[in-house]
């Protein structure tokens, strides 16, 4: 499995903070992937990861130590090359 997964956070008028990203892989196992998460504007997080099979994974976002609402995304990596989840919170 070889597709890149891509995500933005935007946190808008959520504070400051950083960005913390849990995956959860199809066998409901944590951090088998890890994410790279870079900072792209004052509001906006980047982040990717390369899942290791096929299946459903689970992402959890925090900011700022705290879970962002309605957390836990899931996300269905298939046959395709490439994967794309866009997310925007306000808080």
């Amino acid at each position: 499995m070889q597709s890149l997964v891509t995500l933005s956070v935007i946190h808008t008028g959520a504070g400051t903070g950083n960005v913390e990203i849990i995956i959860i892989d199809p066998h409901g196992q944590r951090d088998t992937t890890k994410p790279r998460i870079a900072r792209s504007t004052e509001t906006t997080y980047y982040v990717e990861y390369l899942p290791r099979e096929v299946g459903r994974y689970t992402i959890h976002i925090f900011f700022a130590g705290k879970e962002i609402p309605a957390s836990l995304y899931p996300v269905n990596v298939g046959a395709r090359k490439y994967t794309k989840l866009s997310l925007a919170n306000d808080r």
